[in-house]
């Protein structure tokens, strides 16, 4: 800090001081000097009533602490779809890479199969037998107008007609299901539209059916999973709040809620797996990114808590002031955790200590303006 800046800080300071007194009629004597090293300030009765200075005996209170838990963005379980073969043959082609965005119907994958040539076999049959058995019906129902047959032998071309209609349904649908290609093999589809996370396949790759090929899932909306403390999770209900923040988008921290707590803990770690939504995530957020999530409310305590203005920042830490003597203050450090409502809870001073509630900052300034003052005196 160079000359001029020292001296137009001293001055900002002084003239805050001065101005309170002022405030009080002006004839009030300056604060007491402390003792060189002493740490403390000293202010008359006019200058504590002037700057609205009140103190109160600090007394423990119940309060609700955030858990903060290790987590991983996921697709919600009802927006994923990894989708599998329904055939044994080998791949021909995937069209899609992840990254991709696509369409509910789109192609994702070709799987030359023996399976859809047997069922374009069996249409074709079934479409054979079906042309037969419609014209052997209407050639008996003719000679039945003609009393030229029985009607029980029409009857039985009509069982034979129903038959060979639900044998050319069935081999329709097979082939419908299979989804033959232009050039003849089956076509994998997306069952939904959304983002392509993952392909687990490669042209030529041997595959039988259930083998997972294409997974696809929503990056719109995410889950983060985390697991929790069991005494934690005896606590935790559907619905709390939380807040996520992503570890690679540090600045970007969104609410979401508990929407799911495990029924299991796990024996090795005796934790609970927890599912927080994520309706909203950060741009750039993606399925397995780490995230840190903070549960509010899932653990409870007892602590010191104070007013938010009665915690200052002095000498590169924070503090609050004590009150020595009447009139004489003393800055303590202390560590803050806000607890909602204008409160912060401190640890490093004792239930019962006298502190300041009200007009810590014009103490704060008092202390610092003697600060500036020792400062200027030893140049």
């Amino acid at each position: 800090m160079n000359a001029t800046t020292r001296g137009m800080l001293r001055g900002a300071v002084a003239l805050a001081l001065t101005s309170t007194l002022a405030a009080c009629g002006g004839a009030e004597p300056e604060a007491e000097a402390a003792p060189p090293g002493d740490g403390t300030v000293t202010l008359t009765e006019t200058q504590r009533a002037s700057a609205g200075i009140r103190v109160a005996e600090v007394s423990p209170a119940e309060i609700r602490v955030p858990v903060v838990l290790p987590a991983e963005l996921a697709p919600p379980d009802t927006a994923l779809a990894r989708i599998g073969s329904i055939v044994e043959g080998r791949v021909e082609r995937v069209v899609v890479v992840p990254g991709d965005e696509v369409r509910a119907g789109q192609a994702l994958a070709y799987v030359h199969s023996h399976e859809l040539a047997d069922a374009t076999r069996d249409l074709t049959s079934a479409a054979a037998d079906l042309e037969y058995a419609q014209a052997a019906f209407d050639r008996s129902s003719a000679l039945l107008d003609a009393g030229a047959v029985a009607a029980e032998e029409v009857e039985r071309r009509r069982a034979d007609l129903d038959r060979a209609r639900a044998e050319h349904v069935r081999a329709t649908e097979m082939v419908d299901h299979l989804d033959p290609s232009p050039d003849g093999d089956v076509t994998v589809r997306a069952p939904r539209a959304g983002q392509v996370l993952e392909v687990f396949v490669e042209p030529s790759a041997a595959v039988v059916p259930g083998d997972p090929l294409v997974e696809v899932g929503s990056v719109d909306h995410l889950w983060a999973t985390a697991y929790v403390s069991e005494d934690h999770a005896a606590r935790l209900r559907p619905g709390a709040e939380a807040r996520i923040t992503l570890r690679a988008l540090p600045g970007d921290t969104v609410a979401g809620r508990v929407i799911r707590v495990g029924g299991r803990v796990d024996p090795a770690t005796r934790t609970v797996e927890i599912r927080v939504d994520v309706p909203s995530p950060p741009t750039g957020a993606r399925p397995g990114m780490y995230a840190t999530v903070e549960l509010r409310g899932a653990e409870s305590r007892t602590a010191v808590v104070v007013p938010a203005d009665a915690v200052q920042f002095y000498e590169g830490r924070d503090v609050v002031l004590v009150e020595v003597t009447e009139g004489r203050y003393r800055p303590v450090p202390v560590s803050v955790m806000p607890v909602g409502e204008g409160r912060i809870a401190v640890e490093g001073i004792e239930v019962g200590t006298r502190v300041v509630v009200e007009g810590a900052y014009f103490v704060r300034a008092s202390l610092e303006q003697g600060g500036l003052a020792d400062e200027e005196g030893g140049q």
